[in-house]
């Protein structure tokens, strides 16, 4: 049950363009990405072991609520603070998180659902405001050009009418990405099982995805005539198969452990029946 949430932790895939953009020299990547994961493999077996250590086998599902009854040998008031700040810090961090979470995940199913069509929505909302500001605040400017303005605007209200209602689609997505988390989150109260259904997608997002959204760049880098071997090929890019093993590895693993996650609440509402 360990196994899902071990590889679950160790997710920062999404966040990997965004963290190697402003790395001036490109050949450190691999190293700095490989350190990231050796200490963070370390931190997290540390804090395991030492939980483990000092609770045995009573360590709440949440590590943080045996904080609940701490106290020092003087017992003053800075304990009590002490032991609210452990024990709500994990709620108010999943608080300020999650819409953040829930938008930059509705915002890349609207991508995926409507591809090109939202950057252009996008720019004819920016440009149709712009000529509505430059309209109302510089009236003289406008009518001076006239001739090509007031054609540009035209058009682009046009564009932007027919995207007029691209809020609201952005909404819908963004309800899609945030609403069954939460209405999942009520119907099961136990963070354990949350915990353990919820890593099993770190298999398809750490070895599946990756190496899909590989297949699918090399594709596309050929089928527009560039080479597919670039500068940071290394032996597993290039060699085709590595990838779709990878991919395989992935939806495998998380098939394995779904498996054995329902078959052990199976056997332990058994039990409990007995």
């Amino acid at each position: 049950e360990m196994l899902p949430i071990v590889v679950f932790s160790q997710i920062f895939h999404h966040s990997v363009p965004g963290l190697s953009h402003p790395v001036a020299n490109k050949r450190e990547l691999k190293s700095i990405f490989a350190s990231t994961a050796l200490f963070s493999t370390l931190a997290y077996t540390l804090l395991g072991l030492s939980l483990g250590s000092a609770f045995g086998m009573s360590v709440e599902q949440s590590s943080n609520l045996h904080w609940n009854e701490y106290h020092a040998i003087d017992g003053t008031w800075w304990t009590q603070l002490v032991s609210i700040y452990v024990v709500c810090f994990p709620a108010l961090d999943v608080v300020s998180a999650f819409p953040l979470n829930a938008i930059t995940l509705g915002n890349n199913l609207l991508g995926a659902a409507y591809g090109s069509k939202i950057q252009e929505a996008e720019v004819s909302r920016a440009v149709c405001l712009f000529v509505a500001r430059v309209w109302r605040n510089e009236p003289n400017e406008f009518v001076s050009h006239s001739a090509v303005l007031r054609f540009v605007s035209c058009r682009v209200c046009v564009c932007a009418f027919h995207h007029q209602n691209h809020r609201w689609t952005r909404t819908q997505f963004r309800l899609l990405a945030s609403v069954p988390p939460i209405v999942l989150g009520i119907l099961e109260r136990k963070l354990g099982t949350i915990t353990d259904y919820a890593g099993t997608t770190g298999f398809i997002l750490g070895f599946s995805f990756p190496a899909l959204l590989f297949l699918k760049s090399q594709q596309k880098a050929i089928a527009q005539g560039f080479s597919s071997k670039t500068f940071y090929a290394s032996y597993a890019t290039t060699h085709r198969c590595i990838p779709w093993l990878l991919f395989g590895f992935g939806i495998a693993m998380a098939l394995y452990a779904v498996y054995f996650l329902v078959l052990a609440q199976i056997q332990g509402e058994d039990s409990g029946d007995d």
